[in-house]
């Protein structure tokens, strides 16, 4: 029996940040389609999740970012590899390692630090930089989220790697009993998941909203669901300013079931990044029948043709530099979701099946028994 082994070193239970969500959500479906093979899933700490149809392998975890990543991958994975006699590995998180004893596979979510070395870390930047590219030039096939970062690799690297683009998918939001009783607004709010990082650009939207209340003497509260991450100087000024008047509130990451409880409480979803790889939060708004800003640098507008009218009539771009843009999309979704009966939109999963994460599964191990039979 074949063996092939899949990184799980970001998942945890309740985890939202993208990538482990795709790394859970895509290997929960994965075994269906791989029946005869042996499926190694190794950890870099004790498993919280229960992955069926996986042989679990926890390995050791390291302190450290970057430095941290590249041990538990050249060293432990590596030995695991050796040990297990696996075939293939799959990194799910796109990192992979130097001199692998068989094919790897990296999953690339995104290279943002190609596109801007200065939102990474200073300490990370050269790493990064360095590491990324050893591990693509040691990977005989290369998988990309979207058709966005497959050119972006094309363009900064021009591989002649073997490349797949397996988009991003979701499943039925079900909207189950909270976990735990939280607070909701009462007045008009918008959603901005995800941490805040510098090329998330919530000064810009905090700036929109300043221009919007001018206008109209209101504006909507803006609710973050993450945390403030390497935001530093005039932009956490502005920021922690807009927190102290109450225009953006701090809710910190939530669990699965609290986020999408919020969502549907919300009048919509602002996803204004200078840069993404992908993005599933749009498309779970989406599925919630809820308006979405998008930023139109934003790859998530390749979705605009693919979609159905009555979901395309939820998307809204802006120019994420321009602060009258953004403001001038957040009145346009103020206004349909005051007017709009939203609930009379058939679920995006239901019209369109190839978002599901059982059709980006199905795709993976096509992929996959396509690298193994040249093995």
């Amino acid at each position: 029996m074949k063996k092939i082994v899949f990184t799980g070193r970001l998942i945890s239970k309740g985890a939202r940040d993208g990538i482990s969500r795709f790394t859970i959500s895509v290997l929960r479906e994965l075994p269906a389609f791989l029946d005869g093979y042996e499926l190694i899933i190794a950890f870099d700490r004790e498993p919280s999740i229960h992955m069926e149809g996986f042989t679990p392998l926890e390995l050791k975890r390291y302190t450290g970012h970057l430095p941290g990543i590249f041990l538990w991958l050249n060293h432990d994975v590596k030995k695991a590899i050796i040990r297990t006699k696996a075939e293939l590995l799959i990194s799910m998180d796109g990192f992979g390692i130097i001199s692998p004893p068989c094919p790897q596979v990296p999953v690339i979510h995104d290279i943002n630090f190609a596109r801007n070395i200065k939102w990474i870390r200073w300490d990370h930047r050269l790493t990064y930089s360095w590491y990324f590219q050893k591990v693509l030039k040691e990977s005989s096939t290369v998988i990309c989220v979207s058709p966005f970062v497959a050119t972006d690799i094309l363009n900064f690297y021009g591989s002649s790697k073997k490349i797949f683009v397996l988009m991003e998918g979701i499943e039925k939001v079900r909207l189950m009993a909270s976990s735990h009783l939280y607070e909701k607004p009462v007045f008009p709010f918008l959603i901005f998941p995800g941490d805040v990082h510098p090329r998330k650009n919530l000064i810009n939207i905090v700036k929109a909203l300043k221009i919007v209340k001018r206008s109209y003497g209101t504006a909507p509260g803006i609710i973050v669901t993450g945390r403030l991450f390497h935001v530093s100087g005039e932009e956490k000024k502005i920021i922690k300013e807009a927190i102290s008047e109450g225009m953006v509130i701090q809710k910190g990451k939530l669990p699965e079931e609290d986020f999408f409880q919020l969502l549907m409480s919300s009048c919509g979803l602002l996803y204004l990044s200078n840069y993404e790889g992908f993005g599933l939060p749009p498309l779970e708004a989406l599925s919630l029948r809820k308006p979405v800003i998008l930023s139109s640098q934003d790859p998530l507008t390749m979705w605009r043709t693919l979609l159905p009218e009555s979901h395309r009539n939820l998307l809204f771009y802006a120019e994420p530099w321009n602060v009258n843009s953004i403001a001038e999309s957040i009145m346009k979704v103020m206004e349909i979701a005051n007017n709009t009966d939203l609930q009379n939109i058939t679920d995006l999963v239901d019209v369109f099946p190839e978002v599901s994460w059982r059709n980006v599964a199905f795709r993976l191990a096509n992929v996959i028994r396509s690298i193994i039979n040249q093995v």
